[in-house]
């Protein structure tokens, strides 16, 4: 089960699209209500928005006010269930989610805990995506309901941890097992690209890449001179540091000279 968490500005944007109303969205008949939370009885995406408008402008303004938060369980783990079920799932990573405290190499707090429970947020069952892989969005209220904002500080960390949490306590596969479990399959697809290239050619790796179904994410600095890239396929992202495990060192040559020879998929990070 992997989550993602970002706070963002365009909260009305975002309601009208997990709820189904968005133009964008050709099958709203497959997008179901899950769960709100501390607001009116189901209310549509202006009504939530409204409602949440209502908290934030009793205290201070924030320019982020919503947290967008993705939910995406492994779909065999999920083929029974049903809207009890999913607000289950919901109510317990919400739980971890509140749990998290994020902490820096030097021991200081960077993120306190959330207050998920205390806010206002509305939960909807997506069906409609490829391959018919149900996954829950949820949109909450940056502010809670005593006035303390959600920190957003490593958001994106909190929520990984926070699925993680309820992956292991359910016995689900996690998304780190995953990803452990594909490295050595996206070693050997990185390696039969690049023994395949009589020349060196970054847009050519790129190319082969793509063709064996993966997403290419570069990493450029100021002057745009590529510095690290990622390799994403499905909901799984690797990184090139975490590539190249058990290589020998004369795999490959390790120079970095872009114009030149290929360069392992350990170099450049």
């Amino acid at each position: 089960m992997i989550a993602k968490a970002k706070a963002i500005s365009h909260g009305i944007n975002d309601l009208r699209y997990i709820t189904g109303e968005s133009k964008h969205k050709k099958h709203p008949e497959k997008i179901y209500r899950v769960l709100d939370n501390l607001l009116p009885s189901e209310p549509d995406a202006m009504g939530i928005w409204n409602s949440m408008q209502l908290t934030l402008s009793q205290h201070r303004q924030i320019k982020n006010s919503v947290i967008r938060i993705e939910l995406s369980p492994s779909p065999e783990h999920t083929r029974f269930f049903d809207i009890e079920d999913w607000q289950k799932l919901w109510q317990d990573f919400a739980e971890e989610f509140d749990k998290q405290m994020i902490t820096g190499k030097d021991g200081k707090v960077r993120s306190c805990p959330t207050n998920l429970a205390g806010s206002k947020y509305s939960v909807w069952l997506h069906t409609e995506s490829k391959g018919e892989v149900p996954h829950l969005h949820a949109a909450v209220c940056r502010l809670d309901e005593n006035g303390n904002i959600n920190n957003d500080h490593n958001i994106h960390l909190r929520a990984q941890r926070a699925a993680e949490q309820v992956a292991k306590k359910r016995g689900w596969t996690t998304a780190a097992q995953i990803r452990n479990h594909n490295i050595p399959q996206v070693n050997k697809d990185c390696m039969e690209v690049l023994r395949a290239m009589p020349l060196w050619s970054w847009d050519e790796y790129k190319n082969a890449l793509a063709q064996k179904g993966y997403t290419v994410h570069e990493r450029k600095d100021k002057k745009g001179t590529l510095r690290g890239y990622a390799l994403v396929k499905g909901n799984t992202k690797y990184k090139a540091s975490e590539l190249g495990i058990g290589k020998k060192p004369d795999d490959l040559e390790t120079s970095c000279d872009m114009g030149k020879t290929a360069p392992s998929v350990n170099d450049c990070h």
